[in-house]
């Protein structure tokens, strides 16, 4: 019994995750500004986010939001993200922002590669 309600958990836990991939997918190519509610693991307070999404990032089996959060750069892990909404609110992307963020992630991939 307690395994058929683990399996359901995970499988209700990554159709949730899967959602929200598609969620910022949709508003990064829009361009749309999210909004979201973000807690980070160990504490007890959380905090509303209004975010400019640009990339989702897995490394090492873990998704994170790359973007602009009053104008600074945050990094978000995905599942500390809770009640995602995307907004009307479009945005002007930065390109030297984006330029930085293909710059690091090519970075990374090489790094990967290099370790394989």
């Amino acid at each position: 019994m307690k395994v058929l309600l683990l399996r359901d958990y995970i499988t209700k836990r990554f159709s949730i995750a899967n959602k929200n991939l598609n969620y910022f997918k949709n508003a990064i190519e829009k361009h749309c500004l999210v909004q979201f509610t973000y807690q980070k693991l160990g504490t007890q307070n959380a905090s509303n986010r209004e975010v400019e999404p640009y990339v989702l990032l897995n490394k090492n089996g873990v998704w994170y939001l790359i973007g602009l959060e009053n104008g600074k750069q945050k990094t978000f892990c995905f599942t500390q993200i809770h009640f995602l909404k995307i907004t009307d609110k479009t945005f002007k992307p930065d390109e030297q922002f984006l330029s930085e963020i293909q710059k690091a992630t090519a970075f990374l991939t090489a790094i990967k590669l290099v370790k394989l």
